[in-house]
């Protein structure tokens, strides 16, 4: 057994044991502060949040009149010093406490390490060691003897420009990449780089992105500055390029340096092709930035699919067969192949990331943490990698009626816009990387022009009444899941629970003020809208079985999101009508307060540019409102995640800026 499964396993081990059976809440309480250290996490764990999640306390309660937690917290200090006492040999691992702490500890003892005594508990001197070192005694017991042991890695820096560097390579010899970046404002452009230089050469192609090199010096590119263009092939020593097919997202090269691996966008929908015009796998859903990577031998193909929300790393072979290795990441920086049997992968779960070590099993083995993804390029045959370290933010721009110019919000590095009230006096934010049970995360709200946004609760998919006076998410826990209602900007939350038989998505206004619209998973994965009485608590489905999203002023129509269609459905009858047809990546975003239209995002054909539009119901006409684009481009992706006030005259969106620097790296293998 690799020592990296160990912890999750003794966890069980001691859940599973008598004296921990006996108290739930104390297992749970356990749990609680042991997952996010398994999982990589580095923050600390809130004696608020123990006291909400774990003995239920209300979201307002005070921990300085209410000493449930720190009490518990010692209790449970006591009972794992009185389990590990009765161990015999003692266990390779155990989960300690700090004292004035809630955040568990995983450390490495030896058969010759007494128990920690209640005295001496976590003090300075105390015979412990961080998970990651190996035990000091020689003679420790013979099953563990694999130990973790952290490579000397070394690390040569390429790039020195503030910028978005999007793809490397190396060439054959090995001392020499190309890579594609965009510096200040400039277009994407292509560099040649000797390993050890201070400065790249532009090669002289037209703007675009790096694909691959091949061991024979052509180079793959895409031309423009989007995530999907025309894929072109040049000739690392000069002269004419040439085009060869549209539409694709990634491309490699084959081992033979002739065909081609490449994902495409046809047909509105994202496929893997090995070669080059032979689909193997198509993506359902939202698929952003496809990286591929082709094994030695040039039969599978390594990627990364984040088409359906959470990022999962899977392979394919030339047959179409496709086997998810590594599933559930919150982010991902690309996956290698190393050898045949054995690949890099750069993620996040939650906490901080790592590089992990993977097999075709999907045994990982995290042996390289990184305070932010690294995004892994390319590699050598003696195991040298080009990766990209990222410094990578979410902001928020807004505009209001009475402002000449875009302003932005206090920045948190990784909150997101869910709405803006009607009057444009408050934002309502999305921290996306919480720390609460089950993934929830905090919600702020920021007054506008200047707030500091401040949290106001945790959940899900939070969403703004039409009239913004209320806000409402989704509270889930492992047990059970909850409607909450709160006013805005203050004012007592109202609960109301929902039954456990189902697996819940959202929720949202429907509007009236005792109904919602509650979105289910169906049994095969996905969304069918249901209405919510709050008053008897039941659940009905929306005839039609369709999945209903932004419900109109009126509330009596929704739009039925996805497809190549603007189409909307009556939440009483199940009524169909199609509107007009949208292009590929279009969004509804609000509707005006007539309902007579709908506001649309528009995807721009370059990263950092976006349209909103108005389309109106009745007759299907199209027109131009607002062009997004923040001042400062380098290396800004716009995401969907925007809101417009109803009568048109304010807006805000998110954006992401990705900056980052090339690196080589020795040791990792």
């Amino acid at each position: 057994m690799h020592t990296s499964e160990l912890p999750r396993e003794h966890l069980q081990e001691i859940l599973a044991s008598k004296i921990f059976r006996r108290s739930a809440k104390l297992s749970l309480l356990l749990r609680h502060l042991v997952e996010p250290t398994l999982e990589g996490a580095t923050y600390p764990v809130k004696e608020q949040v123990i006291g909400i999640e774990v003995f239920d306390r209300p979201a307002d309660w005070d921990p300085q009149t209410d000493s449930i937690v720190r009490v518990n917290v010692n209790r449970l200090r006591l009972v794992l010093t009185s389990y590990y006492a009765r161990q015999n040999p003692p266990p390779p691992v155990r989960f300690v406490i700090p004292k004035g702490s809630y955040t568990a500890q995983c450390v490495w003892t030896s058969p010759q390490d007494s128990t920690l005594s209640q005295d001496s508990q976590l003090s300075s001197e105390a015979p412990v060691r961080k998970l990651g070192q190996s035990p000091r005694s020689p003679s420790a017991s013979s099953k563990y003897k694999r130990t973790f042991r952290h490579p000397d890695i070394r690390l040569q820096r390429l790039t020195y420009e503030r910028g978005d560097l999007t793809n490397a390579a190396f060439c054959a010899d090995g001392e020499s990449a190309v890579y594609s970046a965009r510096w200040r404002s400039e277009p994407a452009t292509i560099y040649s780089h000797r390993i050890g230089q201070k400065y790249g050469r532009p090669l002289g192609l037209p703007p675009g992105e790096l694909r691959d090199v091949s061991a024979a010096g052509q180079i793959l590119f895409t031309l423009g500055a989007g995530a999907v263009g025309v894929l072109a092939q040049a000739d690392l020593s000069g002269g004419p390029w040439r085009e060869i097919v549209d539409g694709v997202s990634d491309a490699v090269w084959l081992p033979d340096n002739k065909n081609i691996a490449a994902t495409r966008l046809v047909g509105g929908a994202m496929r893997v092709e090995l070669p080059l015009g032979k689909p193997i796998q198509g993506l359902a859903g939202k698929q952003i930035g496809m990286r591929l990577s082709v094994d030695p031998a040039g039969e599978r193909v390594a990627f990364v699919d984040n088409s359906l929300g959470p990022v999962d790393f899977c392979i394919a072979d030339a047959r179409g067969k496709v086997n998810g290795i590594s599933k559930g990441w919150r982010l991902s920086g690309g996956i290698l192949w190393m050898s045949s049997d054995r690949l890099l992968l750069s993620g996040a779960r939650r906490g901080s990331a790592a590089i992990h070590s993977l097999d075709l099993h999907g045994n990982e083995h995290s042996f390289y943490s990184t305070p932010t993804v690294w995004n892994l390029h390319d590699c050598t045959g003696t195991g040298r990698i080009l990766a990209s370290c990222v410094d990578s933010r979410l902001h928020i721009a807004f505009r209001t009626s009475s402002m000449p110019a875009e302003g932005h919000l206090f920045s948190l590095g990784n909150a997101r816009l869910v709405g803006l009230t009607p009057d444009a006096n408050f934002a309502v934010l999305m921290d996306l990387l919480g720390d609460g049970t089950a993934r929830n995360s905090p919600i702020l709200l920021a007054a506008l022009p200047t707030g500091q946004p401040v949290q106001i609760g945790e959940g899900y998919h939070p969403q703004l009444a039409p009239d913004g006076k209320t806000l409402m998410w989704l509270e889930r826990t492992e047990a059970d899941s909850t409607v909450v209602v709160t006013p805005i900007p203050s004012g007592l939350p109202r609960r109301y629970p929902l039954e456990t038989c189902y697996k819940y998505h959202s929720v949202e206004f429907s509007g009236s003020a005792d109904r919602f619209l509650v979105q289910l998973f169906d049994d095969v994965g996905g969304l069918q809208s249901h209405l919510f009485d709050s008053q008897s608590g039941k659940l009905s489905p929306v005839p039609g079985k369709h999945h209903i999203s932004l419900i109109s002023p009126s509330g009596s129509w929704g739009v039925l999101p996805g497809g190549s269609e603007l189409r909307l459905a009556h939440l009483e009858t199940g009524e169909a009508r199609s509107i007009c047809s949208l292009r590929t990546g279009w969004s509804p975003v609000r509707w005006s307060s007539s309902g007579n239209e709908i506001f649309v995002f528009e995807p721009g054909k370059e990263y950092a540019k976006a349209q909103v539009v108005r389309i109106n119901i009745h007759s299907g006409e199209q027109n131009p409102w607002v062009t997004l684009h923040p001042a400062d481009s380098v290396g800004v992706y716009l995401l969907r995640w925007l809101d417009i006030t109803p009568d048109g005259q304010s807006y805000a969106y998110t954006y992401q800026q990705d900056l980052s620097d090339l690196y080589v790296l020795d040791g990792l293998t």
